[in-house]
């Protein structure tokens, strides 16, 4: 161990178990200092009386990833002990099985922010330091799902596909500044991660296609030092990715929902544990058939408003431009005789979803056609 190497420092995510613990024992094992965050205090206390023994330096912060400004915690956690991370493990994940309908507005925040939201600003607080340095590697830990997504996975996959795409692009804007940047892809992976054991589980561990976790972990890190943009340990993995996206619809479909092969529990099994008391609008002879598209004053938005009032939809706009808004509703209802209601909303601001149900609610409207199509773009 060269003294160079024990001067660097790693910090990691979701590294109390699983690959997360298994890189921080590696990294001990080069001398890394090594800032461990994880949710519970109790599973992060046994990891540091496990790395204790290879002399490094610990910096453990108990740490829920999915509140809102954790990533702004860790970056002053370490700016106030005067750490500066050359390697940044984002591994911190949450396995949320169930459809989306059956899934809380609490429990998508959640995800989110632990699986999109934070990791994304941690590459950019700690990003930004490494470009200073002109060194540093980043590891982001995505999954199979990122390429197979399965029907009660469907948030779950959309956030590690982000995380997919997200170190792709950090790879190419950080390659200047001789920033490694990875995507950890592991498959199946023998951790507490996976709860309950469906059937897919199941015979994976019977074949041996569960990976253990220091395994993926060895070659994620080798991976990551190689400057490797992507790396997927085990054949069977890659043959998934390969595989899965032709097979048909039909075929997935008939599995969710005959069988739990791919999502650990069914979804019924799902709803039955979830303590979600969901809040269902069921159409009535006072409900009027309605076309809701957001962003629909101007652009694609706009052209969907009209094609759909065009076959007599009634529509609902909503956007943030106040004028435009009001404008091309009354256009809407004049030119093609269709009611119009518009709605003015920011939708980056927390709880517009809600703001827009209950506006839903009010005037009992049922929603026959949604159009997600607000958006902006960022140069």
């Amino acid at each position: 161990m060269s003294i160079t190497q024990a001067q660097k420092t790693a910090l990691i995510t979701g590294a109390s178990s699983g690959i997360g613990f298994a890189c921080a024992e590696l990294l001990a094992k080069q001398g890394y200092k090594l800032i461990l965050i994880s949710r519970r205090a109790s599973k992060l206390e046994t990891a540091l009386q496990k790395l204790r023994p290879y002399g490094v330096d610990l910096y453990p912060m108990a740490l829920n990833l999915c509140e809102t400004d954790s990533a702004e915690k860790v970056f002053a956690f370490c700016k106030e002990k005067g750490l500066k991370p050359d390697m940044l493990i984002c591994n911190a994940g949450m396995n949320r099985v169930g459809s989306l309908s059956n899934t809380s507005p609490e429990q998508i925040t959640d995800i989110l922010n632990l699986q999109v939201v934070n990791p994304t600003l941690l590459c950019r607080y700690f990003g930004r330091e490494m470009k200073r340095a002109r060194q540093g590697h980043i590891m982001i830990v995505s999954s199979l799902t990122a390429y197979t997504p399965y029907p009660t996975l469907s948030l779950y996959a959309a956030s590690k596909r982000y995380l997919h795409q997200l170190s792709k692009s950090l790879a190419a804007e950080l390659k200047p500044y001789h920033i490694n940047v990875t995507n950890l892809c592991p498959g199946g992976v023998e951790t507490d991660f996976f709860i309950k054991k469906g059937n897919f589980i199941r015979i994976a561990g019977r074949l041996h296609l569960m990976k253990q976790a220091r395994e993926v972990a060895v070659k994620g890190l080798k991976a990551l030092y190689k400057g490797k943009s992507t790396i997927t340990p085990g054949f069977f993995n890659r043959l998934l990715i390969t595989g899965t996206p032709i097979i048909p619809q039909a075929c997935i479909a008939w599995f969710y929902h005959h069988t739990s092969l791919f999502a650990n529990i069914t979804d019924d099994a799902c709803k039955k544990n979830t303590d979600l008391q969901e809040e269902v609008i069921h159409p009535n002879k006072q409900t009027q058939a309605f076309a809701l598209v957001t962003g629909g004053s101007s652009g694609i938005g706009w052209e969907y408003a009209k094609i759909l009032a065009q076959k007599s939809y009634s529509i609902l706009l909503i956007s943030n431009k106040k004028e435009d808004l009001e404008e091309k509703s009354n256009l809407l209802r004049e030119r093609y005789a269709v009611e119009t209601l518009s709605l003015y909303m920011d939708l980056s601001q927390p709880g517009a979803a809600e703001q827009i149900i209950a506006f839903c609610h009010t005037h009992k409207l049922d929603i026959e056609i949604l159009i997600n199509n607000a958006g902006f773009f960022m140069s």
